[in-house]
């Protein structure tokens, strides 16, 4: 997957493991046990889908809160 299509998108859950090189057992455990995006619904609740937008932010506040401490 090239960063150049990481703009204004929405993953798959196996786009994120592959995007931030994790398995989706850490995806689960990160969406159900801290405040890592969730996933947002599509054709009911079978499919989820993850902002890019939202896990950059999510990426940077982590690095921030890592930094100050």
């Amino acid at each position: 997957m090239e960063n150049s299509n990481l703009s204004n998108e929405f993953l798959t859950s196996n786009e994120v493991c592959d995007f931030l090189k994790i398995s989706k057992v850490t995806l689960w455990r990160l969406t159900k046990n801290t405040d890592f995006p969730k996933g947002i619904p599509f054709h009911g609740n079978r499919l989820k889908r993850y902002s890019v937008i939202d896990i950059k932010a999510w990426l940077k506040n982590r690095a921030n809160s890592v930094i100050e401490g």
